[in-house]
């Protein structure tokens, strides 16, 4: 596929799509990384609807709704999901003259065709009606025989019973409820306020089935109190590890080693927690003398290791086991952060 390109430079952005909303080109609330020093909010993702003209390995030239042609970029990590059923869908699937939702980033190169880069495709949508949504989970309120989930909207807020369909995405594992904790993405279908009409509907944001998005392996930015630590941390077997060390040093905490056991212990002068390599075990207690602490053992399905350059990696949700502390992954596995109350 050749393109005529005025600029050749695009620029890519790790970045989360965030909530999408029914209507082509508008946009949805996002926070992300912008300097190696801190967290700050930028332009938001923007979701648009088009007609794909032609296709290559690593982008789609699509047409809008007003025929501006766009080329949109993809890689390893955009998701390509079926809109009605919420499976993962092939790329090859994708024809010429299928009309598609791409959910992007709103930094457009300036080149002609315009290019960007692509977050997820959502295909078999008829324009403007239905679409999957996206959101990231805040927080669970259980209500008894409901739950109620606060999002990345701030002012949205969706309903579900507790028997909802929940599953995992590209994957035939089916979840539950208590997969659905504060930081993880997911997608789902409900009706917004009002009909096309501008209709009053019954039960709005109410959800009945839900599917939970992957992480994808590879690199990511680790951030504690949104200050970017030195060195990265990295999604692997979908869980985010964070370098122990690097994150220790930016909260100010003191780090021991012990060889023989191969255990590293981090205190921040109100709690201590110990990692050993290989064990999947994680305990906080208290550093204060004379004070009684500890938490009950937890496990996270993974176990701290030391790679080849000799870091050792732990699970980055092993910090909410020190009470105070609250671990969040952010977007499409692109980045972790690690907050002190």
């Amino acid at each position: 596929m050749k393109f005529k390109m005025l600029l050749g430079i695009v620029l890519a952005m790790t970045m989360s799509f965030g909530t999408v909303a029914v209507y082509a080109d508008e946009a949805v609330s996002e926070t992300v990384a912008v300097t190696t020093t801190e967290v700050a909010k930028i332009q938001d993702p923007t979701l648009t609807y088009g007609t794909v003209v032609e296709k290559s390995d690593k982008s789609i030239l699509a047409k809008d709704v007003k025929d501006v042609e766009t080329i949109y970029n993809i890689d390893e990590k955009t998701i390509f999901i079926d809109s009605g059923t919420g499976e993962k869908v092939a790329f090859d699937s994708i024809k010429e003259g299928d009309g598609i939702y791409f959910y992007h980033s709103p930094i457009m190169a300036m080149s002609y065709p315009g290019q960007t880069y692509v977050y997820a495709v959502a295909v078999n949508t008829p324009m403007d009606a239905g679409c999957i949504k996206y959101h990231v989970v805040n927080s669970v309120i259980d209500n008894g025989d409901t739950l109620s989930i606060t999002t990345d909207e701030s002012d949205l807020t969706l309903k579900t019973g507790k028997d909802v369909e929940v599953s995992f995405f590209g994957t035939d594992k089916k979840g539950s409820i208590e997969d659905i904790k504060p930081g993880v993405r997911f997608f789902t279908w409900y009706q917004s306020g009002y009909d096309m009409n501008g209709q009053p509907v019954e039960n709005p944001g109410v959800l009945n089935k839900i599917v939970i998005a992957p992480y994808t392996d590879g690199e990511i930015s680790v951030y504690a109190n949104y200050n970017e630590v030195a060195k990265k941390g990295i999604i692997k077997d979908g869980t985010a590890f964070v370098p122990l060390r690097a994150v220790a040093d930016s909260f100010g905490m003191s780090i021991t080693w012990d060889g023989s056991t191969n255990t590293c212990t981090v205190d921040d002068k109100t709690r201590k927690m110990s990692f050993t390599v290989g064990n999947d075990s994680y305990i906080s207690y208290s550093s204060v003398e004379g004070m009684i602490g500890m938490t009950a053992p937890l496990k996270l399905g993974a176990a701290p290791y030391i790679d080849d350059e000799g870091n050792m990696y732990v699970p980055a949700e092993a910090f909410s086991v020190m009470v105070g502390y609250n671990v969040k992954v952010e977007g499409n596995g692109y980045s972790v952060s690690i907050v002190k109350e």
